[in-house]
This record gives structure tokens, C-alpha cells and sequence, in this order.
């Protein structure tokens, strides 16, 4: 009887795009999970409890200042995306994604700018390096359209993408990238020039996956036709502003822990 009912839900095409999509998440942050201890254990082990405290505190604080220049659009992108696809609006997509990357491209430059200029007075504050802290100010830009194109995947409902790039990619690449400078050089700057090497190529992957997705999208609709869209700040920041606030709630209570040890 439960196996009829199982097998007639799996009929149903939205239980089965559901449970699908569940099941690679699931496997997915259970990958990110054993990856994250990996990569601890890899930069412990070569670089001491001192150089793991000073790249964790490194990427605290390129996420902090990552997530007030993102001003909540990256978790906004999942709304509207989602919205324009259902419309099969690709032309609002196309334009909100034009508007969020100029948008960023001013906040991020200003994220920089403090971050650089203030490197010594954060890296006495939390007790970090400020040579780390210094590094990361030019790393702010490609991990917010890094996120974006994440989340921006995730509009699109490409679940398995958005949950690799969510939790395994960065990861895994910056663990390989380690493995193989340590085979070189023991040089105690390589766990974080692993993070900035791997994210950069996760970001340009992401973007390309990304476009990708919409094409293939647009290409299966086979509604080519460009709808007369419009889409104004003041529409984005309704949305994201809010949104900014509650990631701001989650990354305190999800970092405060790691900040403090």
C-alpha cells in the first residue's frame, strides 16, 4: 500500500523534480560537510593551529564585508529569477542580472577600498594578519558575483549546480590546490592564496554555468521573443535591503563561535 502510494506520488511531476532535487542537496552538503573537515585537516596538519586560526579569520572577514556590499541582491536574485523564468521573461533576467552586476561593481569597490585602508585596525582588532587582510580587500568583487551566481542558479531551479557551488566547490578546489603547493613550497601564505586562487576559478565557472542554464532555458521554452521589461533600483532594494538584515542575523550566530576561538 505505502509502495503504491510512493510509486503513484512519483508519477506526479513536481513530487518527482522535489524529491530529485532533495536527494542531490542532501548529498551534496553531506559532501561540503566531509570536504570543510578535510580541508581543516589538510591546512592543520601542514600549517599548525596558528596558520588554520589566521586563514580562518582571513576568509571571517572577507565574508563580512562581502556580505554588506552584496546588500542582500544575491538572495533577492532567487525571487525574481524564479518569477521571470516562470513568465519566461529571459529579457528580465537578462537586465535584472545587468543592473545587480553594475550595482556590485560600485559596492564592491567601496568594500575594497575600506577594507584595504583599514586592514591594521581589523587585524588589531580580531588579532589577524593584516597582510591576509590586506590580500582579501582585492578578492571582495569575485566572491559577491561568485554568490550571486550561485544563488542566480538557484532562480533558475538548477538545484544540482547551485548545491555543487554552494557547498563542495571552493572547498574542494582549494584543498587540491594545497595538496599540490605543499608537494612545491612550504610556504605559510599557501592556504590562503589557495582560497583566492580557488575562488576565482569557481567564480568564472559559476558565471559560465550560469549562462549555460539560461540559454539551455531559453532554447527549451522556444519562446525567443523579448518582452518589454523595466526594472528600477528601488524595485531590488525593496526586496534585498530586508533580506540583507536576516543574513546578517544568520552569519552572526552561524561565525561568532569561529571568531571568538
Amino acid at each position: 500500500m505505502i509502495k503504491e502510494k510512493f510509486l503513484t506520488a512519483f508519477k506526479d511531476k513536481d513530487f518527482a523534480e522535489l524529491f530529485n532535487n532533495a536527494g542531490i542537496s542532501f548529498l551534496m552538503r553531506v559532501g561540503g560537510q566531509v570536504m570543510g573537515f578535510v580541508l581543516t585537516f589538510i591546512i592543520a596538519h601542514y600549517f599548525g593551529a596558528r596558520g588554520l586560526g589566521d586563514y580562518v579569520l582571513a576568509i571571517i572577514i572577507l565574508r563580512i564585508f562581502v556580505l554588506f556590499a552584496k546588500l542582500g541582491v544575491d538572495t533577492a536574485s532567487i525571487k525574481l529569477i524564479a518569477s521571470y523564468k516562470a513568465k519566461e521573461d529571459w529579457l528580465g533576467i537578462k537586465l535584472y542580472r545587468k543592473k545587480v552586476s553594475l550595482l556590485l561593481l560600485g559596492t564592491t569597490l567601496v568594500a575594497s577600498i575600506i577594507m584595504y585602508n583599514f586592514s591594521s585596525v581589523i587585524a588589531n582588532l580580531v588579532g589577524a594578519n593584516s597582510f591576509y587582510i590586506k590580500l582579501n580587500a582585492f578578492f571582495v568583487l569575485p566572491m559577491a558575483f561568485f554568490i550571486l551566481n550561485y544563488q542566480s542558479l538557484r532562480g533558475l531551479k538548477k538545484i544540482a549546480e547551485f548545491s555543487f557551488f554552494y557547498w563542495m566547490s571552493r572547498i574542494t578546489a582549494s584543498a587540491i590546490i594545497i595538496l599540490i603547493a605543499v608537494q612545491f613550497s612550504s610556504n605559510e601564505n599557501i592556504p590562503i592564496f589557495a582560497f583566492l586562487l580557488a575562488l576565482i576559478f569557481v567564480s568564472f565557472l559559476s558565471y559560465c554555468i550560469f549562462l549555460r542554464s539560461l540559454n539551455s532555458d531559453i532554447r527549451s521554452s522556444g519562446n525567443i521573443e523579448e518582452k518589454e521589461t523595466s526594472i528600477h533600483y528601488k524595485e531590488i532594494f525593496i526586496l534585498s535591503l530586508p533580506l540583507l538584515l536576516a543574513q546578517s542575523g544568520q552569519f552572526i550566530m552561524g561565525w561568532t563561535d569561529k571568531l571568538m576561538i
